[in-house]
């Protein structure tokens, strides 16, 4: 889910928190920004909120890169904010920082709407043409709905039932509310259980993969390479290089050699929004 900010003269804003440990998740996270900044023609704005401990690593090199983009995006670092009531119980809720979510329509009292993305999670076509995502926020219909005076109250009735923290709360309310959810593409969300076994998103076999995510840690694990050699490509690529040479190549390179494998048998959806962006039209050569 996600969804288009309205606050000008910035166009879009990605907002995630990281849920590794410190040295992985702080080059996972930029992983994830960078993939948005390949391919977007527009101007972003970054909202980070991150632990105390990692604020200035991301200010630091957020920095250095709006050098290589001439500015082209902007960006913002906040501290965890929780409940004042318990905020350690809802920051250890399932993993570190993964409630924070939850809160968001109030501390983000001054912005309509975001894209929330989570840190195992790369672009694979540009921001501006991807119609969903991780989690699509319109937070001012959210203040709307009262979204907080539901999350509280279901935690303390469920806390001791509920298995996936934050996302088990989500589920809950929009059990009782389904008509406040949008359902989207699997293409927007494409994670290992799509393929692993057999290929069952059908929309990203016609429209390629446009958000790749790589739960479960599989972008560093050996299970399902494709996935690996995915997140090895944007993370070799340094920002401000010649994506084709430097990034499109070595992506082929290493698809090729992942594809012995259900996932690998079906590379192609994950070059295919890749090509479309930089005028690689294989399906009509």
């Amino acid at each position: 889910m996600k969804l288009l900010l309205r606050e000008y003269p910035l166009r879009k804003m990605i907002l995630w928190w990281p849920l590794l440990p410190q040295g992985d998740r702080l080059q996972e996270t930029l992983n994830m920004l960078k993939s948005a900044l390949m391919f977007t023609k527009e101007k972003l704005n970054f909202i980070i909120v991150a632990e105390d401990r990692l604020i200035e690593s991301f200010k630091e090199k957020l920095g250095e890169w709006k050098s290589f983009t001439n500015d082209g995006f902007t960006f913002r670092v906040l501290p965890l904010t929780f409940p004042s009531d318990n905020p350690l119980e809802w920051k250890k809720l399932f993993k570190p920082c993964a409630a924070q979510r939850l809160f968001l329509p109030n501390l983000l009292e001054n912005v309509d709407s975001i894209l929330y993305m989570d840190t195992d999670t790369l672009f694979l076509t540009p921001v501006e043409s991807v119609n969903s995502g991780v989690m699509l926020m319109n937070l001012t219909r959210m203040r709307a709905f009262r979204w907080r005076e539901y999350v509280v109250p279901i935690y303390k009735k469920y806390k001791l039932k509920i298995t996936w923290g934050d996302q088990d709360i989500i589920n809950i309310i929009f059990h009782y509310h389904p008509d406040k959810l949008y359902i989207y593409s699997c293409r927007f969300n494409y994670r290992p259980d799509h393929c692993m076994y057999t290929s069952v998103c059908k929309p990203a076999e016609s429209q390629g993969v446009a958000v790749i995510h790589g739960s479960r840690g599989f972008f560093h694990s050996e299970k399902q390479p494709i996935f690996q050699a995915v997140y090895r490509s944007f993370e070799e690529f340094q920002l401000g290089g010649d994506i084709y040479r430097e990034f499109y190549q070595p992506l082929e390179v290493y698809l090729e050699a992942a594809q012995n494998n259900n996932c690998g048998s079906i590379k192609d959806i994950f070059l295919k929004n890749v090509r479309k962006y930089m005028d690689l039209d294989f399906d009509n050569t």
